[in-house]
């Protein structure tokens, strides 16, 4: 009958959690149904062990209370963003160049992904539960984010002449990198966190001659 066949439409999932944004997220939710609209969709992503896990990631307007002359910023330092092929590297710098150091361990990390072979909406689900991550972090710590500000247009030029090595050609080829950018300034703006843009020349000499 008509109630058999609508039951089967529908899965119910408990034990579903909201805890991002310290713990407020399932709160800004409560709040928000019936009163706002609340985008809702279901992703997954496969973790390090190679198995997947799936999200539900939900969107809405709040205000998160920051002002902006309180935001993140560079005065304390950045956590820098490292973009590549598998993933994006990030480490907290202090005003004064150096790493943060928190028991005698620099701050920094690695949020790994696989893009090769994601449709475009996939790829933009994997990059945006990145940038989110990011701006969780930079939050947290009081810092602003530096980026990269790489010429794609320049790179992909570079790269059918064959002046960049295969790793590089696969993720300008299969990623959009303007796109992460652009998301990471969102997911930055949005918890009151400033992004910077910086000039890239040198940076990997200037690394290896400071820290390797």
């Amino acid at each position: 009958d008509m109630s058999a066949r609508m039951a089967c439409r529908f899965i119910v999932v408990d034990g579903v959690s909201f805890d991002s944004h310290h713990c407020k997220a399932g709160e800004w939710l409560q709040k928000a149904f019936g009163k706002q609209p609340v985008s809702m969709r279901v992703l997954y992503r496969r973790n390090a062990a190679g198995n997947v896990v799936w999200y539900v990631q939900a969107s809405l307007d709040v205000d998160t209370g920051y002002k902006e002359e309180t935001a993140s910023n560079n005065l304390c330092g950045v956590l820098g963003v490292d973009l590549n092929s598998h993933g994006v590297a990030w480490s907290v710098v202090k005003p004064d160049g150096n790493r943060l150091v928190v028991d005698s361990k620099a701050v920094r990390g690695f949020i790994a992904w696989n893009l090769k072979g994601l449709t475009d909406l996939e790829r933009k689900q994997v990059i945006g539960i990145a940038t989110k991550q990011l701006a969780a972090i930079a939050q947290e710590l009081g810092v602003g984010i530096a980026l990269e500000n790489l010429d794609f247009a320049t790179k992909k030029l570079t790269m059918r002449a064959g002046q960049v090595n295969k790793r590089y050609n696969e993720m300008l080829s299969s990623m959009a990198t303007t796109q992460f950018e652009a998301m990471v300034q969102r997911a930055a703006e949005r918890v009151g966190v400033t992004t910077y843009l910086a000039n890239p020349a040198f940076s990997s000499v200037g690394g290896y001659t400071k820290y390797g």
